[in-house]
């Protein structure tokens, strides 16, 4: 060796160097390469499962919301059907109660037609004469007052 230098500076013969060495760093090189991929490989799973369960999580949320809409539907229907059913019968207690009314009334008219005419051939309204009976203090002024403004005859109180 001389002066100055070193044995860094000497160039080095290939049939000199150390073929396991070169073997442990295409080794090391190889290692890091497959850890890069099995890390790349294990994000790209990751990935995939946390796409899959975000897929499984939307078609969960859709098949839900889907339910929610057909129950709202039913319910929908079934007070639609209630309500229905509800005008039906109250259509129908409504046409019942006017039937009667009119029954009613038909007896009544034919009742008072029987008998209206009648009375009044003999004795005008305003001739006609009603005596009302009862013990003192019964009220038989009251129904006379009442009866004169129903019939449109006078009202004489008589005391005996």
């Amino acid at each position: 060796m001389g002066c100055g230098a070193s044995a860094a500076d000497k160039p080095v013969d290939p049939a000199l160097t150390d073929p396991k060495t070169e073997k442990t760093d295409d080794e090391a090189n190889a290692k890091k390469k497959a850890e890069a991929e099995a890390a790349a490989a294990a994000r790209k799973k990751e990935e995939d499962e946390a796409a899959a369960l975000k897929k499984q999580e939307d078609e969960a949320a859709s098949k839900k919301a889907e339910e929610e809409a057909a129950r709202r539907k039913q319910q929908d229907s079934a007070e639609a059907a209630k309500r229905a059913e509800a005008e039906a019968k109250e259509a129908e207690a409504r046409k019942l109660i006017e039937d009667a009314q009119k029954v009613k009334d038909d007896a009544a008219a034919k009742i008072q037609s029987r008998y209206r005419g009648h009375t009044e051939r003999r004795l005008p309204r305003a001739e006609r004469r009603w005596v009302v009976l009862g013990p003192p203090g019964s009220g038989k002024a009251d129904q006379c007052a009442r009866l004169s403004e129903k019939f449109g005859v006078r009202f004489g109180c008589m005391a005996v």
